[in-house]
């Protein structure tokens, strides 16, 4: 025999065995490995209950025709206030405010994180007891400022502290809102 058709029959005999090789694999992985999947959904076409209900019917919307005749226009982010015909609520003008005084260390809280812890009268003055949320004890009377609304305290008894907040009314002026620290108990 030749030696090159030995060689081509050699390398025939290997390129068999690969393609029978790859056809065995191929038939392995085509097996069916799904039937639990098939019982399942047998399982539940037969729990099934019945038909399901349509869907509720939804009113469509009626549309609303605005005329803002002598109003502002509702989306319009500007609003101007007329200084001298504004009105100021409950008589606090802004430069009532008094933005230079040097601020107290509750003001830099909001009055809902504080807690009263104790009410003391020392040398006729009655002091109130007040953790911050920092976890320090601070003292304050009546005059002293807490939160961060401009918090006066204008009167303390045994068991609360009244604060007067000024808060912004959206409008350009001030409120007045009182507010209360109670005693915990």
């Amino acid at each position: 025999m030749n030696p090159d058709t030995i060689h081509h029959e050699y390398f025939m005999q290997k390129r068999m065995a690969l393609l029978l090789t790859i056809c065995l694999s191929l038939a392995a992985c085509s097996t069916d490995h799904v039937e639990d999947l098939r019982q399942y959904v047998t399982e539940t076409k037969i729990k099934s209950k019945g038909p399901i209900e349509p869907m509720p019917q939804i009113e469509p919307l009626k549309p609303y025709a605005y005329t803002s005749e002598n109003r502002r226009a509702p989306f319009s982010a500007k609003v101007i206030i007329n200084p001298s015909t504004a009105k100021i609520p409950n008589g606090i003008d802004p430069s009532q405010l008094d933005a230079t005084r040097r601020k107290e260390p509750l003001e830099v809280f909001s009055l809902d994180t504080m807690k009263l812890s104790g009410i003391i009268e020392r040398n006729g003055e009655v002091w109130a007891i007040i953790k911050a949320p920092d976890s320090i004890v601070y003292w304050v009377k009546r005059g002293n400022y807490l939160g961060q609304n401009y918090g006066k305290i204008t009167h303390i008894t045994e068991n609360k502290v009244d604060v007067t907040e000024t808060i912004p009314d959206g409008t350009g002026g001030w409120q007045s809102r009182p507010a209360s620290l109670v005693l915990a108990e």
